[in-house]
């Protein structure tokens, strides 16, 4: 019988570390604005609530090749109080169905309110009243920026 020895390699691996946004409630509103405006891909929003009011709201998103969940805690009247940015390893690599939202966003300075209708659209408000409503199962919401955009890539010679 023979007897093969394989040398165990050992490799630390570093746990991926939760980084609680722990400023004011203006810096986590800022923070949400970056996060989102800076993404290369953004995926899913949803929506977590507690004894039927909204309490939190998960943002899946791509930012320079690392995939992250931002979680945004808000109060009785949608506003932005705290932020949550987990690290989920490795980006999809993939465009986002919600990926519009990114460059509507970059401009902000703050998202400072999320609400949230009975059918789960979330609208997100900046800093500028500027709204962008994202209806489950549509991305968009109606919203004209996007569509306007959307009409001019289908208009345009090179489509």
């Amino acid at each position: 019988m023979m007897i093969l020895l394989v040398p165990l390699i050992s490799v630390a691996v570093q746990p991926i570390q939760p980084a609680i946004e722990t400023g004011s409630p203006r810096g986590a509103q800022a923070r949400l604005a970056e996060m989102i405006g800076d993404a290369d891909a953004v995926h899913s929003i949803s929506v977590r609530r507690a004894k039927a009011k909204v309490k939190a709201i998960d943002i899946a998103l791509d930012r320079d090749g690392t995939a992250y969940r931002v979680t945004a805690t808000v109060n009785a009247h949608g506003d932005v109080t705290s932020l949550t940015i987990d690290e989920r390893g490795t980006s999809y690599a993939e465009l986002g169905s919600l990926s519009w939202l990114s460059p509507e966003i970059a401009s902000s300075t703050a998202i400072t309110r999320i609400t949230v209708d009975e059918d789960d659209a979330v609208t997100l408000t900046t800093d500028t009243g500027d709204a962008f409503m994202i209806i489950p199962g549509r991305g968009s919401g109606g919203n004209a920026a996007v569509e306007a955009r959307w009409a001019a890539a289908w208009d345009s010679p090179d489509a």
